[in-house]
């Protein structure tokens, strides 16, 4: 066992599942070498938004998954996708998915802006998997951040109000979706951050942790590893 494999290891005993995933990324077994490690941040680095969104589906009274599937219902002129692509700011936001939800039947009792400002509470680092992403760095391995977010009209983003100087610190290559136009699953949101990392022509030395299956299948498709993390984590 080479001396990364046998660090990563041993820093994997004392990590929880999630944390544990993070880190065998870095020595994945029978597979070509691991130069880069692409991570999400909400639900992997960051603490998982899905059950925030849940809770506030039933606060609201309304359907669990009602809020993604009105989201989802315009496809790439929707309000969500235009917000994650940096067309519109949060604040303009709002009031155009709360009108998206009106028509599609979704009537909640609480706000959308009540429902990012709960969001944003649980964008908190997850410690243990940071401890995790510095050892890859440590061992000379590449790490990445690919985030679907959002900017404020100050100009803020999801590295302004969410501990973005650590953040920021634990990659070499930065990816918001709100800033380069591209957002997951897109093609060219993966395909970016592979130019950047100068990986365009082995993809397969690349490994991509996502807490959602659609935009860990899109990354497979272009031949980049990956590995779903749970919400469980941290």
């Amino acid at each position: 066992m080479s001396s990364a494999s046998r660090r990563i290891a041993h820093l994997t005993k004392h990590l929880t599942p999630h944390a544990r995933a993070v880190a065998s990324a870095a020595s994945p077994p029978s597979k070509p070498r691991c130069k880069a490690v692409i991570f999400d941040l909400g639900g992997v680095l960051l603490g998982s938004p899905l059950p925030a969104i849940r809770k506030f589906e039933r606060d609201s009274g309304v359907r669990e998954g009602s809020i993604f599937a009105a989201a989802a219902g315009k496809g790439d002129s929707g309000a969500f996708q235009r917000l994650e692509r940096g067309e519109l700011v949060l604040e303009d936001f709002i009031p155009e998915f709360e009108m998206e939800l009106q028509e599609s039947g979704v009537r909640p009792s609480l706000s959308v802006g009540e429902l990012f400002r709960r969001i944003e509470e649980c964008l908190v680092v997850r410690e243990e998997v940071a401890m995790a992403i510095k050892s890859i760095r440590a061992e000379g391995l590449m790490t990445a951040a690919l985030t679907n977010n959002w900017v404020r009209r100050s100009g803020e983003s999801l590295l302004g109000f969410a501990d973005g100087s650590k953040i920021a610190s634990l990659f070499d290559v930065v990816h918001e979706s709100c800033r380069t136009g591209r957002r997951k699953p897109d093609r060219e949101a993966y395909e970016g951050v592979l130019e950047e990392l100068r990986l365009t022509g082995s993809p397969q030395s690349a490994v991509f942790l996502d807490d959602l299956g659609g935009n860990l299948k899109a990354a497979r498709e272009l031949g980049i590893r990956t590995i779903k993390v749970g919400e469980d984590a941290g």
